[in-house]
């Protein structure tokens, strides 16, 4: 995703520098709460994740750019935290032979 397409503002050191944090603290937060990798090149945000969780990681980082508190932003991924999927033992049952087909 580009910058451009969610700030009016021209200043995109600013923004980048908000989205990596003091010492990549922010960056890495959101590592954490969304399960998603992200990689910055230019004014480029890539990222990586299963398509469950990129939608939230999506939506905070647009929350980033555009302006709101960090703390708004974690409080925001707490809520919003995709549970993983459980297996409910769904499975095909095996066929048995009949006797009458041996």
């Amino acid at each position: 995703m580009n910058i451009k397409d969610y700030t009016p503002r021209k200043d995109f050191e600013t923004i980048r520098a908000r989205i990596i944090g003091k010492g990549g603290k922010s960056l890495k937060t959101l590592n954490t709460l969304t399960n998603c990798h992200f990689e910055l090149k230019d004014n480029d945000v890539g990222i990586i994740g299963s398509p469950e969780c990129i939608k939230n990681a999506q939506d905070a980082v647009i929350m980033v750019i555009q302006g709101s508190k960090h703390a708004n932003v974690y409080s925001y991924l707490e809520k919003h935290h995709v549970q993983p999927i459980l297996d409910l033992g769904l499975k095909k049952k095996k066929r048995t032979k009949k006797k009458s087909e041996e």
